[in-house]
Order: structure tokens, then sequence, then C-alpha cells
């Protein structure tokens, strides 16, 4: 991949149910030298995802600034629900959540506890017929509400297309969103930095994005997906459609993936 600063190579490992063993980027300054390596090491319980362990590598003459290693760990009822999210900073505890469900196994509270003096952060989720209705987050220390979304829906459960409105740090939340069964097939941004761009979803035959339309007031950004027989990413390529055939006349990013088998 190249981003016009920093580039890197990006390798995965699987087990052979599909679960992702490892993955590891090294990335490159803009001159080519070596700067650093990121690696991220999963652990499995009965095919859940117990823990994920990301760290960084630098070069010995590089003093890192920021935390090399993060460990998240995570623990289940006996229904299979994420209850407890853990996570350390080269060793140091730095904060815990908890989570709690309704009777359908709908996350209907999360309490998130900082050990580094941040304020406590409190989220609560509203369901009905199984469907999002809204969410609040909440400074827990200063009984603040910081963010919100309302959910309405244009018909009965369990259709989604929906009208989102909200707010953030004083900024206002409002966009509409279009589905195809559960699959998010358009999101148009009405208010924020956003407002007046609409991306779109095509899908393969598998629910893979295929093709991602981002349509802006004065243009089209469009990221291609090629997957290979089965299923698998082999490559991706993001630029700018100029003349609206769906087709990258400026291409800004290209990536590929090969996969082999040990």
């Amino acid at each position: 991949m190249d981003g016009g600063g920093y580039s890197n190579d990006h390798t995965e490992w699987f087990w052979a149910d599909g679960s992702l063993d490892r993955s590891e980027e090294v990335y490159r300054d803009p001159d080519g030298v070596y700067a650093f390596t990121h690696t991220v090491e999963y652990g499995y319980i009965d095919g859940q995802v117990t823990s994920r362990r990301a760290t960084t590598h630098y070069p010995e003459h590089v003093i890192p600034t920021v935390p090399v290693e993060r460990l998240e760990t995570y623990r289940y009822d006996g229904q299979g629900l994420l209850i407890e999210e853990e996570t350390r900073q080269d060793g140091q505890l730095f904060y815990t959540v908890s989570y709690t469900h309704d009777g359908e196994g709908h996350m209907v509270e999360s309490y998130k506890v900082y050990e580094d003096g941040q304020d406590d952060w409190q989220t609560f989720q509203e369901w009905e017929e199984g469907r999002l209705q809204g969410w609040e987050s909440w400074n827990a220390e200063l009984g603040a509400l910081v963010m919100f979304e309302d959910v309405v829906y244009e018909r009965a459960a369990p259709d989604l297309d929906q009208e989102v409105t909200g707010g953030f740090g004083g900024g206002e939340v409002h966009r509409l969103e279009r589905y195809d069964g559960e699959r998010l097939i358009e999101r148009t941004e009405l208010e924020g930095v956003w407002a007046g761009t609409t991306w779109q979803w095509t899908h393969r035959d598998d629910g893979q994005v295929e093709l991602e339309r981002q349509l802006g007031p004065e243009e089209v950004t469009l990221v291609w997906r090629e997957y290979d027989e089965l299923g698998r990413l082999l490559g991706m390529e993001r630029g700018l459609d100029t003349d609206g055939d769906d087709g990258i006349d400026e291409l800004y990013t290209e990536q590929t993936w090969t996969w082999t088998c040990d």
C-alpha cells in the first residue's frame, strides 16, 4: 500500500477454520527506510475472540513516545454475549468496560471505567422489535449528556430504512440510511462536515462489498474491490470517477493481497 507518505506491507495468517491468527504491517517512510512493525495476535476459546494483543516494534535507535503494547481481553456469559472488556497498555490497566444485555441479547448499557483519571463513560441503547431506537453516551462523573442519536424508521419492522438525528460535542447529526434486508446500501449526510455527501455500496451475492461510491457535492470517489473464487480479497483501488461510468479515472491508492497455504 502507498498512501503518498508512509507505505506498508500487510500480512495476515489464518487458522484452518478461517479465524484470524495474527497480522503484521511493516511500515517505511517516504524514502523507503524502515520505520516500524505493527503486529496483532488473537486468542480464541470455542470460536470467540478472547484476546487481542497489538505490539509496535521500532528500530533500536528509536525511543517510543507512545505505548508499544496494547492487550485487550474479552469475557462472555453462558449465552456467548460479551459482558466485560479489559484493556492494558504496556502492562498497566488502562480501562475496563462492562456490558448489560436485554432478554433478546441486545446490548442496552455499557460502563467504561478509566484508570488514569479520565472521567467514566456510560452508554445506553434502546431497542424495540429488534431494531435500535437510539442511544446516549454520558460523562458519568459529571452527569452530562455528551453524544446521542435517535432513529425513526420509515416502515414497520423488520424494515431498516431510517432517519437518524442527534448531536455530539456541539455538532449535529442528521442522516438517511437505506437497506437491502440487513445490508446498508446507501447513507446520506444532511448535517456536519459531510453534509451533501452520499455513500452507496454494491454487494456481491455472498454479501461482500464490491463497489463503494462516495458522491460528494463536487466529485465522485470510487473504491473497487476484487475477490477470488473463495471470496478472499485480492485487490482494492480507490480514486476519482470523472465521467460517471463507475470507472476510476484518477487513481489515488491501490492495494493487492496474495494468499498462500503453508
